[in-house]
């Protein structure tokens, strides 16, 4: 599905994207904005971010969820503070 127009962004992009991604830095913060950066693209109208922002946290479910217990990002616990 395309998610953007201007940039010809489709869901397969992003998870390719992310993916990758998970694998270099499985902690970092991926943003709408950042995603379009590593596809070399920037966002031109807006119209899409929320929608790609949706695709973003769907994806990063999904991956995240594939990924060995080692990689996945630990959950803090409040006694662990």
């Amino acid at each position: 599905m395309i998610l953007c127009s201007c940039n010809r962004l489709s869901t397969s992009r992003v998870r390719a994207v992310l993916e990758r991604q998970c694998q270099t830095d499985p902690y970092s913060l991926v943003t709408p904005g950042r995603l379009f950066a590593m596809t070399g693209n920037r966002m031109q109208c807006g119209r899409c971010a929320r929608l790609v922002n949706e695709v973003i946290a769907k994806e990063l479910r999904q991956i995240q969820g594939a990924l060995p217990e080692t990689s996945r990002p630990r959950k803090e616990r409040p006694h662990e503070r």
